[in-house]
This record gives structure tokens, sequence and C-alpha cells, in this order.
């Protein structure tokens, strides 16, 4: 007989977070699913709008046990410069915060991803350099607050306006 598998605490991921169930991150979450390619030509410093190849809300990510290790609100593939030597492809996990209640829960939750997730199936190739990149986090809130110090974190950050 099987043994039951530990449970991890919801919290860890996300899934306990009293936002997810308001009409304002859902008012997020709409904008920025309409928005994407505006706000990664800005974070990412692109020349052009790139292409998007999936874009899957709340997908989770596993760990190698296949425990939940935490659920983006979005995550989205691009690829710009596509046929050329530059060609590239990134995937990008997207926090969308209607406000940041804590800085240290918010950068607490995305390490633990980070540390516990099975990243294989997001990590791309850059074709001009063979570099196998990971993906970036994003943050996107009207609360900008702490905009300063997830960007020295490495995690990208976008104000959205206030919804």
């Amino acid at each position: 007989m099987d043994e039951p598998k530990a449970k991890q605490p919801q919290a860890w991921f996300g899934v306990d977070d009293p936002e997810l169930k308001t009409p304002a991150h859902d008012a997020l979450m709409l904008w920025i699913d309409e928005y994407i390619c505006e706000i990664l030509v800005g974070v990412l410093e692109l020349a052009e709008e790139p292409e998007i190849v999936k874009k899957e809300w709340e997908e989770p990510i596993l760990n190698e046990r296949g425990f939940v290790a935490g659920v983006p609100d979005l995550s989205v593939r691009i690829r710009h410069h596509p046929g050329t030597i530059e060609e590239e492809d990134r995937v990008i996990l997207v926090e969308a915060k209607p406000k940041i209640r804590s800085l240290g829960e918010l950068i607490r939750q995305i390490r633990i991803c980070n540390a516990t997730g099975d990243f294989s199936r997001y990590i791309t190739r850059a074709a001009r350099c063979g570099d196998y990149l990971r993906p970036k986090w994003l943050v996107i809130a009207s609360d900008d607050r702490f905009a300063k110090t997830i960007r020295e974190q490495g995690i990208l950050f976008h104000k959205s306006p206030k919804l």
C-alpha cells in the first residue's frame, strides 16, 4: 500500500492568499493578460513586441516529487527576433499583486518556489549564444513602494495602474 504523501502548507505556494479571491486581483490579471506584450517590452528593454508562444494562468510549478512548489499567477513563454541569429525564447513568471502587504512574504514566496521547483519545462535557450535561460519572475503591482528593493533582488517589477 502506498504511503500517504506529506502535505505542504498551502500558504507556501500562494493558494492560501486571500487576495486571489478578490475582484481587484481578477481586474489586475485581466489587465496584465491584455497588456503583457507592452509590459514585457518595457521591463525586458526589448526593441519590439515579442511573440507570445504560450500564456497560461495559474499553472502550478511542481517539485521533483510531484508536490506543488509554487503557482505563478501567469506564465508566459515569449519569442523575440524570430528566425534570426538573435532569436531568443524566454519564460516570464508573473506575480500579480493588487497590494503588496509584505515585501518579505512576497520575496520568500518566489525564493521558495525557485529553491524547490522543477523548472526543466521552463528553461529556454538563446540561439545567439547557446546559453540556457531560467525563467525570470516579474511582480506587477500598482503599489510601487518596494520596486527598488524587488529589482535589487533580481526580480523584475512593473507598476500597473490602479484598477
